[in-house]
Order: structure tokens, then sequence, then C-alpha cells
């Protein structure tokens, strides 16, 4: 993360690890305004104008991530909690590259490729149309099975399928 500088990923500051807790700790920078999902909660209805600016913000992240970082980082866990609007200057920013993540958190949102173990920068492309999905419904997708990550993964491979 100490080598990663880009506009629209969250700046690294600090890291430890918690010996106690048997976790890392990192200290990122403040982005005021939270997250996406904290956003759309209170906008309710966003323009398509802003839907569109934060949907281009968030994809120069991954285009950096993805094709200007060597060798290229895949996220693994895009999801409107872990991308941040600064409201000081309209700038998105992608966050938690995925240090700190567990399964609960992102079952709407995997690709069925990153359940599997195999995957690539394509899982993080899957997992920005669940967050646009979700910008566009307000609502998490396949909220109705959150509690079991089996039954997500059935739903999509059965969609995909019958394409």
């Amino acid at each position: 993360m100490k080598q990663l500088h880009h506009p629209n990923i969250i700046n690294y500051i600090s890291c430890w690890f918690n010996k106690s807790k048997k976790e890392f700790v990192i200290i990122t920078e403040i982005v005021c305004g939270g997250s996406l999902r904290k956003h759309l909660t209170k906008l309710q209805n966003p323009r398509l104008r802003l839907i569109k600016h934060w949907i281009k913000e968030i994809l120069k992240g991954l285009k950096y991530l993805h094709i200007e970082v060597n060798p290229p980082i895949i996220h693994r866990d895009i999801k409107c909690e872990n991308i941040f609007v600064d409201t000081n200057n309209g700038t998105i920013k992608i966050g938690d590259l995925g240090l700190s993540t567990t399964y609960k958190e992102t079952e709407g949102y995997m690709a069925p490729e990153v359940i599997e173990g195999k995957y690539s920068v394509l899982a993080d492309i899957y997992s920005l149309g669940m967050c646009i999905l979700e910008i566009a419904s307000l609502e998490k997708p396949y909220k109705e099975y959150e509690d079991n990550i089996m039954l997500i993964y059935e739903c999509v491979c059965k969609l995909s399928i019958n394409l």
C-alpha cells in the first residue's frame, strides 16, 4: 500500500500488528464524507450525472490497480462500504485493499470465481457491477440471501447459465 499513489486510491500512512487482537491496524488518510454506502443513505436519489462521476472515479482507481501497477493488484473486496466520498472536492477513493475483509461482509458483491478461488482483475469489475446495482436501486444486491453465501453463488451461477 505504501507504494500506491493515485488520487482515487486511499493514501496509506502507517500500520502495525496488534498481537493481543492478532490483527493488522492500518492508518490511512481521512476522507471527509465517509463511505459511498453511507453517502447513498443520506442522498436517497442521486442524480445520473453524479452516479456517472462516481463510476468514472472508481474505474480510474481500478485501472490504476489493474493496469498501471506492476504486478497488478486485485482488490477482491470492491463494495460501497470500501469506496469513499471526499465531500471537500468530490473525489472518490477506493479503500480497504482486501487486508481486513471477511466473506460475510462481501457475499452479495463477490464474483463466483472469487468464491471458487480462481480469479483475475475481472472479479473487481463484477463487484463494481454489484456496486452500480446498489447505487441504482439503493439496496444491497442479493440482500434476501445475505446470510447464505452459497445461495447467492447458486443464484449468480444460474443467471449466468441462462444468459
